[in-house]
This record gives C-alpha cells, structure tokens and sequence, in this order.
C-alpha cells in the first residue's frame, strides 16, 4: 500500500496532507489509517492545532469505489474507517482545520462537515454522488456546513434528464456561516498558517 497522505509539524502545526491521485479517494486501510494518524497528532503534546489539506484537483472523492467493486464485502470496513476517520476530527484534543478545494464528496465532505474552522476556496464544489448508488454518505455531515435547504438539492439522484446538483461554494448567499473563504485555490496555503496561530 502507498502512502495515502503525509503530515509535518511546524512550530506547533500538524499539516496532514491527502495525495493519492488521481481524485484522492481512500480504501478501507487507508480511512484506518488516516483516522489513527489524526488521533496521534491531537495526542502530541507538540500539536497545537492540525491542519488537512490536499493535493491534486480536488479535496478528497471519499471512499475508493474501485475497491468495493472488487471486494464488495469491504464496505463495513470502510464504514468503521470512516467513522473514526470523522470521529478523530470531530473529538480531537487540538482544533482542527480544513482547507479544501475543487471537488469535496462524499468522505470528504464527512472529514470538511467534522472539523472546527473550513477554508475553502472558491472553487470547491461539494456533491453526494453516493445517492445514485443508494447510500446517503456525507449527508449528516453536509447538513453541517450548508442548511437543510441547500443539503436537500445534494439528494437529488441523478437522471439523463438532470445531472446531480452540486452544492457550489461559488453561491455564498446559500453558505453557511461555518466556512471561511480564500479565493483562489493558491490562496489556500497562504491563508492557512494565519488561522492557525490564530
């Protein structure tokens, strides 16, 4: 298995970095993985806040839908690392911020809708592709970051009439409160180290 992520520590943040092209979606080990690196980092007494970024055109695709084509039976695997993927950023000791961009779904939306502060840029749209395959994923997690409203035009399954309907940073009248703004992508990472000694 090739390292889904990287993390550094600088004078007090953990940056966690997601890069596994092409789209950043992870297997069953790798949402194991993540969510113990993530508890690690809130138990170092060095760590005064993390930071989770990526690489690439988007955030995060979520899970690895690859793997449960070919191991359907993984899906309770992925689940649990999901879970306490979302879990260890959600209760961590230290405050954790998320900084995305392009295409955030499904798991990615869990990790963005579980964090204390988002950045985002303006270019990152979130989506619910899950929903066409019967599963509602990110949805709880959605629901953190835009209101009910918003959230329920991320349901709609796809047609051949009607392509799914993203949730679009871009129209900042519908956004939640929750999520701070750098315009474009590049502005991410020089946003970032303010907020977090902030």
């Amino acid at each position: 298995m090739t390292q889904a992520f990287t993390t550094q520590l600088n004078q007090g943040i953990a940056e966690l970095v997601i890069a596994k092209p092409p789209v950043n979606a992870l297997d069953s080990q790798e949402w194991q993985a993540l969510a113990q690196q993530i508890e690690a980092l809130g138990a170092n007494p060095e760590v005064r806040v993390i930071v989770i970024r990526a690489e690439g055109r988007g955030f995060c695709a979520g899970v690895d839908i690859k793997e449960l084509d070919k191991y359907p039976e993984r899906i309770v695997e992925v689940n649990a690392g999901n879970y306490a993927t979302f879990k260890a950023v959600h209760r961590n000791p230290v405050p954790v911020i998320v900084a995305v961009h392009g295409f955030v779904l499904g798991g990615g939306i869990g990790i963005t809708g579980a964090a204390d502060i988002v950045v985002a840029s303006e270019c990152a749209t979130f989506a619910l592709p899950e929903v066409d395959r019967g599963a509602m994923g990110g949805g709880a997690h959605l629901q953190r970051l835009f209101p009910v409203q918003k959230s329920v035009t991320c349901f709609s399954p796809a047609t051949a009439s009607a392509p799914p309907k993203p949730c679009n940073t871009a129209s900042s009248s519908e956004l939640s409160a929750r999520i701070n703004y750098a315009k474009p992508p590049w502005a991410l990472r020089q946003k970032l180290p303010r907020k977090a000694r902030a």
